[in-house]
């Protein structure tokens, strides 16, 4: 089930489809409360990882990186967010 978020706190594309995503197995989930998707591939990619059997755990926006941003004056020390981390099991 995909909850659309108000219209008026959509991200930078307008037609994108936004919302808090529903888990059905919220115990594989690491963050601390209900990620909300920005777009239907990170809602897919949510709806994956919370359905496959071989997911053992998954994160949405977890961890960041630092990185210099040249292109500002004067250059700033800004953060990447990752997507996704997810634990696998193999086998």
């Amino acid at each position: 089930m995909i909850h659309i978020a108000d219209k008026n706190k959509r991200g930078k594309y307008k037609s994108a489809k936004t919302g808090t995503f529903l888990m059905k197995n919220p115990s594989k989930f690491t963050g601390n409360e209900a990620p909300v998707f920005k777009s239907q591939l990170e809602y897919l990619c949510m709806k994956y990882l919370d359905e496959n059997p071989a997911v053992v755990q998954w994160g949405y926006e977890t961890s960041y990186i630092k990185y210099l941003d040249k292109s500002s004056n004067p250059p700033k020390v800004r953060r990447y967010f990752i997507d996704f981390v997810a634990k696998i099991k193999i086998g």
